[in-house]
C-alpha cells in the first residue's frame, strides 16, 4: 500500500512539472526562433550578438544570487513571482518601440527564464527520490521539451505574417499562465531541494581539476551549446531578414527539423546502452553537425527544399550529441559529483556567451551567409574531443 501511494505521488508530481516544463520549452523556443530578427529592426548583427553575451553574463552572475533569494524567500514563492514578471517583460519587449525598452526587455526576459528553468530543475531533483529513477525522468522531461520545440515554430509560421510579432508575444504571454497556475495550486504538495550556497563558484574551481574523461563530455556538450546559439541566433537572421524568407515556410522548416530530437533520441539512447556505446555516436554527430552546419552556407536561399534537408540534417547529428554527451555524462558522475553537475548545467549560459563572441570577430569578415562555413569547420573538433572519451560499456 505504501509503495502504490508512493508511485500515485510521483505520477501526480511529474505530471505537474511535465506540463510545466512543456509550457516554458513552448515559450522559450518561440521567443529564441524570433528574438534575432525582431532585435534588427533597432541594431546590425553585430550589437545583436553584443546583447546575447550580455544577456548570458547577467545570467550567470544571475546564478550567485539565486540561492540567496531562495533562503529568504523560498522556492514555490520565487517561482510564482517570476512567471507574471516573464509575462509583463516579454509583453513589452514584444511592444518595444526603441532600442532601449527592445535591448533591456530582451535580457531581463531571458534572464528570468533561466531562473524559472533552473527552479523547475530543483522540483525535478525533489521529486526524483530514487537515483534509479533520474535516468527515466530526464528522458520524459527532454521528450517533453522536444514536443514543445517541434510546435513551437509551427505556432510561429501561424502567428508570424509579414514580420509582425505582436501576436506571437501575445501568445508566449498567454502560454504561461497554466504554469502560474499550477505554481498556485499543484507546487504546493512538491518536494523540492535547497540549492548549495557557492555551488556555481565550486563548480568554476571545479573545471580546472576534473577528471579528463568528464573534461572532454564536458567540452562537447559545452560545443552543442554554442551551435544551438548560432543556429538560433543567425540562421534566422539570415533567412528572415536578410534573404527574405517568411516565417511560413521558416517555421514548417525548424517544426521538421526538431522533430529529429522527437523520433531519434530515445532509439539512440537504447543503442548507445545495448550495441555502439556513447563514443562513436558523439563522434558520428559532430562530423553530421558540423558538415551540415558549414553547407548552409552554399545553399541558394531559393531553394527551401534544400534548406530544410540541411536543418533536418543538423539536428539529426545535434540528437546524436546530445544524447550521448548526457548518458555519458550522467553515467560517470554520482551524487558526490555537484559541482560537476553544475558545471553542465552552466555549459548553456557559456555557450551563449563564447558562440555570439565567436560569431562578432567572424561577422566583420564573412558576413552571415559565410558564418556558417566557419561555424561548420568549429564543430568539427567536437569529434576529436568525443574520440578521446572512454566507453561506458
Amino acid at each position: 500500500m505504501g509503495r502504490f501511494k508512493r508511485v500515485s505521488t510521483l505520477i501526480r508530481a511529474f505530471t505537474t512539472l511535465i506540463v510545466v516544463n512543456f509550457v516554458l520549452n513552448m515559450y522559450s523556443v518561440s521567443v529564441a526562433y524570433v528574438s534575432a530578427p525582431f532585435l534588427e529592426r533597432f541594431f546590425s548583427p553585430e550589437t545583436i550578438s553584443m546583447l546575447f553575451i550580455i544577456q548570458s553574463a547577467a545570467v550567470l552572475i544571475g546564478l550567485l544570487l539565486i540561492p540567496t533569494f531562495i533562503s529568504f524567500i523560498g522556492v514555490r514563492a520565487l517561482f510564482i513571482m517570476l512567471i507574471p514578471l516573464l509575462q509583463l517583460t516579454v509583453l513589452f519587449f514584444g511592444l518595444a518601440q526603441d532600442f532601449i525598452s527592445a535591448a533591456f526587455f530582451f535580457i531581463v526576459q531571458g534572464i528570468i527564464l533561466y531562473i524559472i528553468f533552473y527552479i523547475l530543475d530543483l522540483y525535478v531533483e525533489g521529486s526524483t527520490q530514487r537515483e534509479t529513477e533520474t535516468g527515466e525522468v530526464r528522458a520524459i522531461f527532454l521528450t517533453a521539451g522536444n514536443i514543445a520545440g517541434f510546435f513551437a515554430p509551427l505556432i510561429i509560421a501561424l502567428l508570424v505574417i509579414n514580420e509582425y510579432y505582436p501576436p506571437l508575444f501575445a501568445f508566449t504571454t498567454i502560454i504561461l499562465t497554466p504554469a502560474f497556475a499550477l505554481a498556485l495550486t499543484a507546487f504546493r504538495k512538491l518536494p523540492t531541494i535547497a540549492p548549495k550556497k557557492n555551488a556555481f563558484l565550486q563548480a568554476i574551481h571545479t573545471i580546472r581539476h576534473c577528471r579528463p574523461g568528464v573534461s572532454y563530455v564536458l567540452g562537447a556538450n559545452l560545443l552543442l551549446k554554442i551551435f544551438y546559439s548560432w543556429i538560433v541566433i543567425y540562421a534566422p537572421l539570415y533567412l528572415v531578414s536578410v534573404a527574405g524568407i517568411s516565417w511560413q515556410a521558416l517555421g514548417t522548416m525548424l517544426a521538421l527539423a526538431l522533430f529529429a530530437y522527437v523520433i531519434l533520441e530515445i532509439p539512440l539512447g537504447f543503442i548507445a546502452d545495448n550495441y555502439l556505446g556513447e563514443k562513436e555516436i558523439m563522434v558520428a554527430g559532430f562530423l553530421i553537425l558540423g558538415a551540415s552546419t558549414a553547407l548552409l552556407s552554399f545553399i541558394p536561399t531559393a531553394i527551401l527544399l534544400l534548406w530544410g534537408i540541411a536543418f533536418f540534417t543538423t539536428r539529426v547529428g545535434a540528437a546524436m550529441v546530445e544524447i550521448s554527451t548526457e548518458a555519458h555524462f550522467f553515467k560517470k558522475v554520482t551524487a558526490d559529483d555537484s559541482a560537476l553537475i553544475s558545471v553542465f548545467r552552466i555549459t548553456t549560459p557559456l555557450g551563449f556567451i563564447i558562440g555570439p563572441f565567436v560569431a562578432l570577430l567572424l561577422l566583420p569578415i564573412t558576413g552571415l551567409q559565410f558564418v556558417f562555413g566557419f561555424f561548420g569547420v568549429i564543430l568539427l573538433v567536437g569529434a576529436i574531443l568525443a574520440s578521446r572519451i572512454v566507453d561506458t560499456r
